[in-house]
């Protein structure tokens, strides 16, 4: 396997993690390997998205917080470094040295971007100075808020979209409210973030995008494909390890006198379950040869790529919560003993649908463009 080195790294990590479940500690570790940086020398979309499936499902085996936390810097940094931009453009060098700053310094990035549902989050605001911007507001979501190293985000200024890097350490211009689910998710470290007059110097920023709103800027679409083809990794990694969980139930428990596991309607139950995990599974496996011949965006390329990673993020977060509800429903209240971390995902599976875009988002768009279409 071309990552194999990578995802022997994580084991070694995640093997440290199940006895020390302080997410601090994890990420030191992840800093000393190669995982976090792939992409900072490594611009092929293909390689990037096989990566990061393999590295988040091993993960949300683990934890959905702690995968959901490292979902938000391997998306963003993949979406960063494989967008196609015009070679010896002056986007061109800015991201090759922002990837360069990444990678000499072991940076974990925190991000506060998102289409919400609702336009109730957009309250930062951006404004200039000299030798630089002043901003002020707040950010009501922020995974790694007191884990990461550096802060990316994009705010928009006379209608030009401007990206900027934030060092996370020292800042007393940036406050971090308690984590925003409470002991759900925490493995993420998610918290509310407020920015209380935060300098931002111009060499730490560049220009993305103008002329255009969040929702049809071809930068902020093709992060939302990153993010949406790599969740449902996440998610069915957490599946998985419910699933084994099930496994091992079905050896030791008996039901009218017979092990579980030698009755035929168990197995056909159990055979339904893995079908479904591996159809979604595989629709996961298929985003990689999606991104294999991406050479350039333009209208039709990234609504065919936007499209399919909404049908994989719609359909393996769904998949992943039907699966674990129903193994629920077969072990009964022993789902709920022993083990705390099947504990964790049977309580955090829900959120895999909650993340944008939600299913309402994308039931209304796929409505809403069949209708203006005369063909499917």
């Amino acid at each position: 396997m071309k990552f194999n080195k990578q995802l022997v790294q994580l084991d070694h990590l995640l093997e440290k993690f199940r006895s020390d479940t302080n997410p601090r500690n994890f990420y030191l570790g992840l800093r000393s390997s190669d995982i976090p940086f792939v992409p900072c020398s490594n611009s092929d979309a293909k390689d990037l998205i096989q990566c990061y499936s393999g590295v988040l499902h091993k993960i949300g085996n683990v934890s959905i917080g702690l995968g959901v936390g490292f979902l938000m810097h391997a998306y963003l940094l993949s979406a960063i470094s494989t967008f196609p931009l015009r070679f010896g453009s002056k986007q061109y060098f800015a991201r090759n040295i922002l990837l360069n700053r990444i990678k000499n310094s072991k940076s974990i990035i925190a991000n506060t971007g998102g289409v919400r549902t609702f336009d109730r989050t957009k309250k930062a605001v951006i404004e200039a100075t000299d030798g630089g911007y002043f901003i002020n507001g707040e950010t009501d979501f922020m995974s790694l808020a007191n884990l990461a190293d550096v802060m990316i985000f994009s705010l928009s200024l006379n209608n030009k979209w401007i990206v900027c890097m934030v060092s996370l350490k020292d800042q007393d211009s940036i406050k971090r409210n308690s984590l925003t689910f409470g002991d759900k998710l925490a493995h993420s470290n998610t918290s509310k973030v407020e920015f209380n007059n935060l300098f931002v110097e111009e060499k730490d920023t560049f220009l993305i995008d103008s002329g255009v709103d969040e929702k049809n800027s071809p930068h902020f679409i093709y992060q939302r494909i990153w993010f949406q083809s790599l969740i449902g990794a996440v998610y069915l990694g957490a599946t998985e390890r419910v699933l084994n969980q099930l496994r091992l139930f079905s050896a030791s428990s008996k039901k009218n006198g017979t092990i579980l596991k030698d009755l035929d309607g168990f197995k056909a139950d159990l055979g339904r379950l893995i079908i479904e995990y591996k159809k979604a599974l595989g629709l996961t496996q298929h985003m990689i040869y999606k991104f294999e011949n991406l050479k350039k965006i333009n209208s039709q390329s990234i609504e065919e790529l936007f499209e399919f990673s909404c049908l994989a993020k719609q359909v393996n977060t769904v998949t992943s919560k039907k699966i674990v509800d129903s193994c629920v429903e077969l072990m009964g209240t022993s789902s709920m003993r022993g083990d705390q971390s099947i504990v964790d995902i049977i309580e955090e599976i829900h959120f895999g649908i909650l993340q944008p875009m939600t299913n309402i988002d994308m039931n209304r768009l796929f409505g809403d463009r069949f209708l203006k279409k005369e063909a499917l």
